[in-house]
């Protein structure tokens, strides 16, 4: 009987990871939001915000395209074309690059603007598989399968080892890569991206670390909470996992400090502490991965959050 419930269960998961549906790239207009970390010794000191916009259409050399921007929200700098954007019916995705400012743009190394490059495939993905894209300067593999919840649907969600990108990339169905867009040829060195959410008519993805609209999320960012007893700062901003938080709590109670990753998963907590009109704690999260986490400070009764964003 045992023996027999199992059969049956692996032979519906079988049928519902065969049957999951597949969310193509988005047809019509669509935003990605991005953030560009750069180097400054010995932390990363420097922020960009930028979008990619997906606006119109355009025929190249007998093929159908989306129109792909870029835009500099951080310096305010006009609308710039990028190239052509399609995907075919085996479920891979080509970029046909302007070139016109992609050359001056550090870490994208496409060949010419003579001819369209493949910048993503969805096809049968398994893990261990080495993908097409990009070969004789980057390696590109598959190293875990699973899937996000988006609204009410499930996108499936690759994990992705990529030789010149710092830590892993996820790329997601219907969105692309949780790094930048163009990630497949993108490298990066003093600097990191990060795609902080993507939206469309019908996707809605959030990639920041408490949940809030990502969308209009700049770092780094003054968080406007309401006035309680504890008062908090974090130094530096951004910094290498190497922190000190610095607080004040009128009403004396004990403290708590956590922080969470993306993913809302836990990667430190304090433990409650005797509470006092100013308190400097150091943290030391040097072994996780660059990203953008949530540092939360609760007192009993007031909860402070702030973001932080680690880079090493």
């Amino acid at each position: 009987m045992r023996i027999m419930s199992l059969s049956i269960i692996g032979i519906l998961l079988f049928q519902y990871s065969s049957c999951q549906t597949y969310f193509p790239f988005p047809n019509g207009n669509a935003q990605w939001d991005n953030l560009t970390c750069y180097f400054s010794y010995p932390h990363y000191t420097s922020y960009i915000n930028s979008q990619y916009l997906l606006q119109g259409d355009t025929v190249i050399k007998g093929l159908s395209y989306k129109k792909l921007y870029f835009l500099d929200t951080y310096y305010s700098i006009p609308m710039k074309y990028y190239g052509g954007l399609r995907e075919d019916l085996e479920k891979n995705i080509y970029f046909f690059p302007a070139n016109l400012y992609l050359s001056k743009f550090p870490g994208y190394y496409f060949p010419a603007d003579t001819s369209e490059c493949l910048l993503y495939t969805f096809n049968n993905l398994e893990v261990g598989m080495f993908l097409p894209i990009n070969q004789g300067n980057i390696t590109i593999q598959v190293v875990e399968i699973d899937s996000l919840l988006l609204g009410n649907s499930y996108h499936k969600r690759y994990k992705i080892w990529q030789s010149d990108l710092i830590g892993p990339d996820y790329w997601i169905e219907g969105i692309g890569s949780a790094k930048d867009l163009l990630s497949p040829y993108t490298r990066e060195f003093e600097w990191a991206f990060y795609t902080l959410c993507f939206t469309d008519s019908i996707t809605y993805f959030i990639n920041s670390p408490n949940g809030e609209d990502s969308c209009h999320y700049y770092l780094p960012a003054v968080v406007n909470e309401p006035e309680t007893p504890v008062k908090l700062t974090i130094s530096p901003v951004p910094n290498d996992g190497h922190f000190t938080v610095t607080l004040t709590n009128e009403n004396n109670r004990l403290v708590s400090i956590s922080v969470i990753n993306s993913l809302g998963i836990l990667v430190y907590e304090s433990g409650e502490f005797a509470g006092s009109e100013k308190i400097e704690r150091t943290i030391d999260l040097g072994q996780v991965p660059d990203g953008i986490y949530s540092l939360i400070l609760w007192n009993g009764t007031e909860k402070v959050a702030r973001k932080i964003v680690i880079c090493h």
